[in-house]
């Protein structure tokens, strides 16, 4: 299976949450709810399946006017020694631009997943 079949195969398993969907103002085409967020979810990912699964899940959400996205990595509690490979590699993937244009990124607050989670300013 290949990235964009594996990336499919997920998005119709996952379908998103419409209440974290961000609904565009009729007047403005901007969000109406600024503070709505958007989620992806890279638990048991490959760190080569969350490269295109970000980059399209960035992509998406920036067509869809989004302007916050959550990207949970998870803590990498079962990463045995290496921990946190998954979080750490989305992070250097998010700067070295290949994720596409974004305005930053910080780690969760303990409300959003904390250290399991990425919150991208698009």
């Amino acid at each position: 299976m290949d990235d964009a079949e594996l990336f499919r195969t997920w998005i119709e398993t996952n379908p998103p949450d419409p209440r974290d969907k961000e609904q565009s103002g009729k007047q403005t085409g901007r969000p109406s709810r600024p503070g709505a967020h958007t989620r992806l979810d890279l638990h048991g990912q490959t760190v080569a399946a969350s490269e295109d699964l970000v980059r399209q899940f960035i992509r998406r959400a920036k067509a869809a006017g989004t302007r916050q996205v959550i990207i949970i990595t998870g803590k990498g509690m079962h990463s045995g020694r290496a921990g946190g490979v998954l979080k750490d590699h989305v992070a250097s993937f998010l700067d070295s631009g290949r994720a596409g244009v974004i305005r930053g990124w910080r780690r969760g607050n303990p409300h959003e997943g904390g250290e399991g989670s990425i919150i991208v300013d698009i």
